[in-house]
């Protein structure tokens, strides 16, 4: 009963509302000054739409909307027949071919692996999610990274510069990699040799792509956003072109899984003659010698022969590990593949995009409400702070004042703050007077338990997540069971450290 005074977190006592596409009880969010407040008191339907999503021969495909929607419009009903149209041409492998067949599904098995031992199958308030915790708790760091292929034209750069500008990844292209280590010239042993490649549409040997790539995820991975000059934790690594065939499939799988976990592909399906005239397009003005209708041609063979078939192998991938996982987490993959329809416009085929990577997302961010509720278990101040922003809770001129020059005494103040924030919202205390327990009083033995069930997830530009659940609080004094119940929903932020919670607010249910 009462509500405790919380400047910018929102209590409120009508029905619970979920922040993933119903009716939201109570409160909207809105992005001001690229920050996300609360604010809009009333009942009304919230702003944070749910995606949908359908698969294509066991590939997920995201569908485009122009509606706030979940039911299927006229425009996802077209996007899902491009798409079809668009990876029957890229799939023009004939499946009646034994010997390619069994070669795909020999790949697939070699590459059981490509996800790495650092990710796992999980399960918050009912939603399954995989779980990266490990890859960020790894001194050092693992990556995550997810690849990025399609044929000359599709696009493939363009929609990579607006991940990186939306999500904050880093993009790397193996292309550019290796054209940049070819004008290096003289200074590279392998400067000719991929040169010969480019031109001629052939592929790099997979030892001179990984060790350009190991070098720039690594260099990356402790640089400033170039969009913004702040660093970003938990980063998704865009591995542009690779890999293009089984010996790129089989060198990933033999050489880095230890050092990153790849966690899904973006595929970017489009006709031959629309990449051809992109080519042909790009070419007055772009300056590249592998440019011109030749290269394009024998780099577009290249793609169908040797890529299209790692892309079906890594479905494959994906379809074991649902089949694993299919009894115990409803069916989920650590490896998924997106087919992308790319002969679109690019705002049309950047919402589809978009669909696919924040399913990237919400993996992190459910990874993070979990460890969260985990530390608020175990009564882990210190692993709670962590997962938290240092102005939590705190109204504007907290922040203001926060944000301006600190003096000494700064970390142990905010130690102190996030102290108080803890045992005030999260965790339950047994209270025994102002002067402590006495020996004719003794301290009551507490254990809280938290259990999460109904929750959902929305994304909303990339940096900002809100995850809604009921949260059943579950104590224990001296034997005696008390429970509490509410739905909360908290706001993360995309940060130096990873995601942390910026806000929650809650709301009493009967």
């Amino acid at each position: 009963g009462g509500a405790p005074r919380c400047p910018t977190a929102i209590w409120a006592s009508g029905g619970g509302g979920g922040g993933g596409g119903g009716k939201a009880s109570s409160v909207r969010a809105f992005v001001v000054d690229g920050r996300l407040r609360a604010g809009g008191l009333g009942t009304s339907s919230t702003s944070i739409p749910s995606r949908g999503g359908g698969f294509l021969g066991g590939a997920p495909v995201l569908r485009a909307s122009t509606q706030e929607s979940t039911d299927l419009s006229v425009e996802e009903e077209n996007a899902e027949a491009k798409a079809s149209a668009a990876a029957a041409d890229d799939d023009n492998v004939d499946d009646d071919d034994e010997e390619l067949r069994a070669e795909i599904l020999s790949a697939a098995h070699s590459s059981s692996s490509i996800t790495g031992p650092h990710t796992s199958i999980s399960s918050f308030g009912g939603l399954s999610y995989v779980d990266t915790s490990l890859l960020d708790a790894s001194v050092p760091k693992r990556h995550r990274v997810v690849f990025v292929l399609g044929g000359p034209g599709a696009g493939k750069g363009t929609q990579s510069d607006r991940i990186v500008d939306s999500y904050k990844c880093v993009h790397l292209s193996v292309g550019e990699l290796l054209r940049a280590e070819r004008q290096r010239g003289d200074d590279s042993p392998h400067a000719d040799l991929i040169e010969d490649a480019l031109v001629n549409g052939n592929i790099v040997p997979v030892e001179i792509s990984l060790e350009l790539l190991r070098n720039a995820m690594d260099d990356a991975a402790v640089a400033p956003h170039a969009s913004d000059l702040k660093k970003y934790g938990s980063r998704i690594f865009l591995v542009d072109g690779f890999p293009r065939n089984f010996d790129n499939l089989s060198g990933w799988t033999a050489n880095m899984p230890d050092a990153a976990s790849a966690i899904g592909v973006l595929c970017y399906d489009c006709p031959q003659d629309v990449l051809e005239q992109r080519i042909l397009t790009r070419a007055e003005t772009s300056g590249r010698s592998d440019d011109n209708l030749e290269s394009a041609r024998k780099r577009f063979r290249t793609f169908r022969e040797q890529t299209v078939p790692v892309v079906r192998a890594l479905e494959e991938v994906e379809r074991a590990q649902v089949k694993d996982e299919e009894e115990e987490n409803g069916g989920m993959s650590k490896m998924r593949v997106y087919r992308i329809a790319a002969e679109g416009t690019v705002d049309q085929v950047w919402d589809l995009t978009k669909g696919a990577m924040d399913k990237f997302v919400r993996d992190d961010v459910l990874t993070a409400s979990e460890r969260l509720i985990d530390a608020v278990n175990d009564m882990d101040l210190e692993s709670y702070g962590a997962l938290c922003d240092s102005n939590l809770l705190a109204d504007d001129e907290e922040e203001d004042e926060s944000s301006a020059s600190k003096g000494e005494g700064e970390v142990a103040d905010e130690a102190d703050r996030m102290e108080k924030i803890f045992y005030e919202y999260e965790a339950a205390r047994v209270d025994v007077g102002p002067d402590g327990p006495t020996d004719a009083i003794r301290t009551p033995t507490l254990t809280q338990t938290n259990v999460i069930e109904n929750a959902e997830v929305a994304v909303q530009d990339g940096t900002h997540a809100t995850v809604s659940y009921d949260r059943i609080m579950k104590l224990s004094v001296e034997g005696q069971e008390m429970e509490s119940s509410v739905r909360e929903t908290r706001v993360w932020e995309h940060q130096e450290r990873g995601w942390a919670c910026v806000h929650f607010y809650r709301t009493p249910l009967e």
